[in-house]
């Protein structure tokens, strides 16, 4: 199979429309030849750059088309300030102590301070014994002194569920001030560059290079991830509307909006009578001639006849992991794995359950691995879920990586109900819709998924011409294309 993927790959790239791979490099030749000199482009993320395979593709894509490439990121601790990887410049930043910082830390701790006396006064038992009282303001440091067992659990339990709750408030003093502390962060080192265009990752950096883009007069463009007005998070009210004032006036002067689905694109446009942004898909760097060592199954040790069910990405919430591993009581004999960044407190969490409903020795967390192995690592699963919840708006209209790494690697899915998904299932007949919330659903559609397994496998031809269409270098020529008009 991989041959007659591989040979049909070829024969494709050999059309005229692969074969706009350039590098417009320059300067002036000795022979009074005219050539473009190579153009600056800086890349604005609001993270460490380590994982964002997104920015880093785009980046290293732009260096091959003849750019000249720095992603300003955040710094992170074992990590260089500068460093070159395949051509691109990464500065990473940090930031400076400052009254900001300080006063988030002074809300969290002087709240959890304050909560803290007040809850061990109110639970501290009447004591006759005038030695045994200690007044609310000692309380706190001789509580477990005091207080019987159980009255120091519920003052325990109390305590941690409040103090997550006491984290809020300084969420929200960093989300009024995210675009801020990122501009005073990156302009000392901007001021010193020479650049041609400045290109934001997400919302968090958009006012800044919306400034820079006044200030410099070079080209502005916009990369939105996700819809940032309906992610995955609670806003309060004034975030929300600082949020959306940034947006709406960082899209409207962005020379270029580009993300990364069909439907988040035309909501953009609609919702903020913009040209619909471009289409660049978040997708694998696949190339058939790559190879790994080893697959999944292999790590696991499972048999070639053990069903084997897989999911790939963080392992966080709102992913239905939870749901996933319920599954497995409704399909004995099924294991499932997930390949990905794990969160200690959601891995606790499924391993919980799976203990609760007996079904330990089939659940498997394996460690990522990286990008451009993703597919190949793939390939001897029986099933890729993907139960991601329908909890926004940006999740419903998600077209996720996960979802072109299986079917590149041939592997058939169980999807969520959510817009994209279905919509790329129905078109290429890869797997099946199932309800994303129900465990029994999941299990009934990977039941069904494995029993009629040969109904899911999509032809050579037909699994290399999604690659083509699909894949990255695709979109790094639709990326190209978006520069070429700037």
């Amino acid at each position: 199979m991989e041959k007659c993927v591989g040979s049909y790959i070829s024969e494709c790239m050999n059309t005229s429309k692969l074969n706009t791979h350039f590098l417009s490099m320059s300067q002036s030749s000795d022979n009074g030849v005219s050539v473009r000199l190579p153009r600056h482009v800086v890349m604005l993320v609001n993270n460490p750059c380590v994982n964002d395979s997104r920015v880093i593709k785009s980046a290293e894509a732009l260096v091959e088309f003849g750019w000249q490439v720095t992603v300003i990121c955040r710094y992170a601790a074992n990590l260089l300030v500068s460093e070159v990887i395949n051509g691109v410049t990464y500065i990473r930043i940090q930031p400076s102590p400052t009254k900001l910082s300080d006063l988030r830390a002074w809300i969290t701790n002087k709240r959890q301070k304050s909560f803290h006396s007040k809850v061990v006064a109110i639970n501290l038992p009447a004591h006759n014994d005038k030695n045994s009282f200690l007044s609310a303001k000692h309380a706190s440091n001789n509580t477990r002194a005091l207080c019987p067992s159980g009255i120091r659990i519920r003052i325990v339990l109390a305590l941690k569920t409040t103090k997550r709750l006491l984290a809020f408030p300084a969420k929200v003093v960093y989300w009024l001030n995210e675009d801020n502390e990122f501009k005073r962060m990156s302009l000392p080192i901007l001021r010193k560059m020479k650049f041609d265009v400045v290109h934001c990752h997400d919302l968090s950096t958009l006012p800044t290079g919306v400034a820079l883009a006044e200030c410099y007069r070079c080209k502005l463009v916009y990369d939105s991830h996700e819809l940032e007005m309906h992610r995955n998070a609670q806003y309060t009210k004034r975030v929300w509307r600082k949020r959306r004032k940034l947006e709406s006036v960082g899209i409207r002067r962005a020379d270029a909006v580009i993300t990364v689905s069909d439907s988040i694109a035309d909501y953009l446009a609609s919702d903020y009578g913009i040209v619909r942004p471009y289409v660049v898909l978040n997708s694998p760097d696949f190339r058939t001639d790559q190879k790994f060592s080893r697959t999944v199954r292999q790590d696991l040790k499972l048999r070639v006849d053990t069903p084997l069910a897989i999911y790939v990405g963080s392992v966080t919430i709102n992913r239905g992991l939870e749901n996933i591993v319920n599954a497995l009581s409704f399909y004995p004999g099924l294991h499932f794995a997930t390949v990905g960044p794990i969160r200690a407190q959601t891995r606790k969490d499924l391993e919980d359950i799976a203990c609760s409903i007996d079904v330990a020795d089939r659940l498997f967390f394996l460690p990522p691995v990286k990008p451009n192995e993703v597919v190949p690592y793939l390939v001897d699963a029986d099933v890729s879920v993907l139960a991601i919840q329908n909890v926004c708006l940006s999740y419903y209209y998600c077209m996720p990586n996960k979802l072109l790494e299986s079917t590149f690697a041939g592997v058939p899915v169980a999807v969520a109900n959510l817009h994209e998904l279905r919509k790329f299932v129905d078109i290429h007949a890869c797997g099946l819709v199932m309800d994303e919330a129900c465990p029994l659903s999941i299990a009934q559609t990977i039941k069904e998924i494995l029993t009629k397994r040969d109904s899911f496998q999509i032809s050579p031809e037909a699994r290399a011409k999604i690659i083509i269409d699909y894949g990255w270098i695709t979109q790094s020529i639709k990326l190209k294309s978006i520069y070429d008009a700037l």
